[in-house]
């Protein structure tokens, strides 16, 4: 997966509570942390962010909190999940305080390579 404005990836599980558990374990053996979890209707919202890239972005510039943690929706789909994230530093539109641009990149790919090196994604 490139640095992509919207990346994706499905997870295969027997159930989609599996599918969740599995996603975070895949964050967590990243380096990753899952700040908070919720739900909206049938998906579920995971806030991720790494504490070192977290204090990296807050270190210059306070305002960049609010680009992280990153927001991973996991959608159900009949066999496991559909994953999505949106990297705000690749959507050209958007300008990121100078501060947050490195962070918000290198937490999306980190993400990316979490998804990438599991067998149980595609």
């Amino acid at each position: 997966m490139g640095q992509q404005p919207v990346e994706s990836a499905c997870v295969t599980a027997a159930s989609f509570r599996k599918a969740v558990e599995l996603i975070r374990e895949m964050l967590v053996e990243a380096g990753l942390t899952v700040l908070a979890e919720s739900s909206l209707r049938s998906c579920r919202i995971l806030y991720v962010a790494c504490p070192f890239l977290l204090l990296e972005a807050l270190a210059f510039d306070r305002s960049t909190a609010v680009f992280v943690p990153v927001q991973v929706i996991a959608r159900p789909t009949e066999g496991g999940a559909e994953v999505h994230w949106v990297n705000l530093a690749s959507v050209p539109q958007v300008r990121l305080p100078v501060a947050a641009h490195h962070p918000v990149n290198a937490l999306c790919w980190r993400i990316s390579q979490a998804f990438d090196t599991n067998p149980s994604t595609k």
